[in-house]
């Protein structure tokens, strides 16, 4: 073990890495190897496909933090708005909110950042790369702050396609190795774009 610390073998035990490639990926420092993912290897086989970012087939929004003090347990009245977390998207969809926006909170907030149907949630803090589609009770209910909001447009990609995208192992890697931070990972919109 001693020789290899002394004598470490290029490529297994450490490796290189240029000034480029650290400002690529922010200056974040942690050990771990960025080698191209089996993603990139995937799209870089469909050459005859025309592979688009994802900002320009989708409207990509951030979740709003709420105050616990504006989020009650249950419904209150007709006009309660459900508050979805990531532990909401459960199978590949968001259904149902696990609390609520209190009478006051729901009279003030703006209708502009409410879930439609079709949008898609990704969990970006935390559990990285939990993703589902909105339906049923989650319409119209506000995503919390730990989730991206992806609005497809619908000419161009059907939400279901890309919650199975995003699900898949490959794209899963390939967003953990995007996420940064040693306690609590993050994932910012810059590497979604």
């Amino acid at each position: 073990m001693a020789q290899r610390l002394r004598d470490p073998i290029p490529r297994e035990h450490c490796w290189d890495v240029d000034p480029e490639t650290l400002a690529e990926v922010g200056w974040d420092l942690t050990p771990k190897r960025r080698d191209q993912s089996s993603l990139m290897s995937i799209l870089n086989a469909l050459s005859s496909v025309e592979i688009i970012p994802l900002k320009e087939c989708s409207q990509i929004l951030m979740g709003r933090a709420i105050k616990s003090s504006d989020l009650v347990d249950a419904p209150e009245g007709s006009e309660s708005i459900p508050y979805i977390r990531i532990r909401d998207v459960q199978r590949g969809q968001a259904t149902k909110g696990s609390s609520w926006l209190t009478q006051d909170a729901a009279a003030a907030f703006d209708a502009r950042w409410k879930l439609r149907t079709g949008d898609v949630l990704l969990s970006k803090s935390g559990t990285i790369g939990k993703s589902g589609v909105v339906r049923n009770g989650a319409v119209a209910a506000v995503a919390a702050s730990g989730l991206f909001i992806i609005r497809p447009d619908p000419d161009r990609m059907d939400p279901h396609f890309l919650a199975a995208y995003l699900d898949s192992s490959e794209c899963r890697v390939w967003l953990d190795d995007k996420a940064r931070g040693a306690t609590i990972r993050h994932l910012s919109m810059q590497a979604l774009g």
